[in-house]
């Protein structure tokens, strides 16, 4: 249960979590440049980084301005010489407008770079490779995060990739005047990720990783990708593994209003066409990147993927029960909903109210007899509880059971509540974990020895998944797979605290809102 005085914290506690959990680039530390090595596109040098080889900034794709916005994405030219890769890369563009969410102060239209980070001193390692995808909601983040540096992850013996991706407007947008120009519109940023992992599948070797093993994972809308790239058609074979976080493609319709819907994304996007007074693609494309940032956000709601028929060819709630491409792990955080109830500034009995009619609709009285609220108190409770089930618990549980019909299964439920200012006010909230998967814990946001082992077995859970296919940790209790009939969770508590469930406490909830989701019809252009 969330604590009674939440709002009475949250100026102070979240400008700290945007500090750590949205911080900006890590700091090297050391920066001896390393011996070079050869891509597709030529030599890259990179710098050690606490023991670690890191080449960062490495281009996986053309940048994507002028002609190029809003187009699939192309390879990146070649160059000559040494490229020197020692600097992380520009986040993609979205608001970086002070008191930002991430805590960003710039971005860059030239954004589709990746950071390699490696134990390995040279080829022919064939160590596991973990590809990472950022959260954000499809309209913010970076893989440039300090909180997604590699250098203690790579420790336990792999390869990590941490790629951007275009996201917002300039990642999703869907216009009928760019397809009619181009029979393509939308869905840049999951085009941007099968590029990356093209990119791995083409270069990892030289950097010790093994092609032939795979892993994605990603948080939130990352994990969203996470669970799209599991059925679409071009990102088969680039992915031996995967392991999403607190997000699926079901996940969006309350996470961020998305149905999928080809027509509705297309309207939104004449709006914003309007907005910017630009009649055709090449006056669309001429528009100041900062210009349209600006103008969506005006717009209001999110960009994100639709059906379009070519990566994404059905309902994304439908799509886990096509068969999937690899194994994977997925699971969810307790306090799901606290982080998105402070966004979505709800304080009181008629905020409330109005979050259930604007998430349910139609089915909003009937959510709300269930979930009664008599005090504006109770109501933030309750759109917690309410939003943590519908927009996480649930939709995991709907991938997991859906998923497990094709491929094994491991579904996680983590409780770990951080030691921070932010997690006595939030709990165990969204993206809390991260910190304890890339073991890159603050002592000065109150992470102690405890964390440390706790992260520690969390990193090892990871990555023996990423090197073996099966989860699992010294001393650790068997992680027995989720199948029909044995809906097995593995608990994450804390450090040397982990058990097994059949089920979990909430899952009886879940069916409400199993049974109102959604369905939403195809309805792209057909060819």
């Amino acid at each position: 249960m969330m604590k009674k005085n939440l709002y009475n914290f949250i100026p102070i506690l979240f400008g700290l979590l945007c500090i750590f959990v949205f911080g900006g680039c890590s700091d090297n530390g050391e920066n001896q440049t390393i011996s070079a090595v050869m891509t597709r596109s030529g030599y890259v040098s990179g710098i050690m980084d606490n023991g670690t080889y890191s080449y960062l900034g490495i281009p996986f794709a053309a940048p994507p301005v002028g002609e190029r916005r809003w187009r699939v994405p192309v390879q990146e030219d070649s160059w000559t010489g040494i490229r020197t890769a020692d600097k992380l890369a520009e986040p993609c563009p979205q608001d970086v407008s002070p008191g930002n969410l991430y805590g960003l102060t710039s971005c860059s239209e030239d954004c589709l770079y990746l950071n390699v980070w490696t134990p390995a001193a040279r080829k022919g390692e064939n160590l596991p490779v973990m590809v990472w995808f950022h959260g954000g909601g499809y309209m913010g983040g970076s893989a440039s995060q300090s909180l997604y540096n590699g250098v203690n992850l790579v420790k336990k013996g792999i390869v990590l990739v941490a790629a951007n991706y275009r996201i917002g407007a300039l990642g999703f947008m869907v216009s009928q005047a760019l397809y009619d120009d181009q029979a393509q519109t939308g869905n840049y940023g999951l085009y941007d990720a099968i590029a990356a992992l093209e990119w791995v599948h083409e270069n990892i070797e030289n950097f010790g990783g093994d092609p032939n093993n795979v892993t994605i994972f990603g948080e939130s809308s990352g994990a969203c990708s996470v669970t799209l790239l599991q059925q679409t058609p071009q990102a088969e074979g680039l992915f031996h593994k995967a392991i999403s976080m607190s997000g699926t493609a079901s996940s969006s319709k309350y996470v961020l209003n998305l149905t999928g819907s080809w027509q509705q994304a297309a309207q939104k996007g004449l709006a914003l066409q309007n907005d910017l007074n630009a009649r055709t693609p090449a006056e669309m494309r001429d528009v100041p990147f900062e210009t349209i940032i600006e103008a969506s956000a005006k717009l209001g709601g999110f960009f994100g993927p639709v059906m379009d028929g070519v990566i994404i060819s059905q309902d994304p709630r439908q799509t886990p029960f096509t068969i999937q491409h690899a194994p994977m792990i997925l699971g969810t955080v307790k306090d799901e909903g606290s982080l998105f109830v402070y966004e979505y500034n709800i304080r009181t009995i008629s905020d409330y109210e109005q979050a259930l009619q604007t998430w349910f609709g139609e089915n909003a009285q009937t959510v709300q007899r269930y979930y009664p609220a008599s005090t504006d108190e109770e109501a933030v409770v309750m759109a917690i509880t309410v939003h943590g089930l519908a927009a996480m618990q649930e939709p995991i549980r709907h991938t997991a059971r859906s998923a497990s019909l094709s491929v094994p299964v491991w579904r996680y439920y983590y409780t770990r509540t951080p030691p921070t200012e932010a997690g006595q006010s939030l709990g165990c909230f969204h993206g809390s974990e991260l910190a304890y998967v890339f073991g890159n814990l603050d002592p000065a946001q109150g992470y102690g020895a405890d964390d440390a082992i706790f992260s520690n077995q969390i990193m090892e859970l990871w990555t023996n998944y990423a090197k073996t296919g099966v989860p699992w940790a010294t001393d650790l209790p068997e992680w027995s797979q989720f199948e029909a009939g044995e809906e097995k969770a593995l608990h994450l508590n804390g450090s040397n605290d982990f058990e097994l469930s059949t089920g979990l406490s909430f899952d009886d909830q879940c069916d409400l809102f199993e049974e109102i989701a959604p369905v939403v019809t195809p309805d792209y252009p057909r060819q």
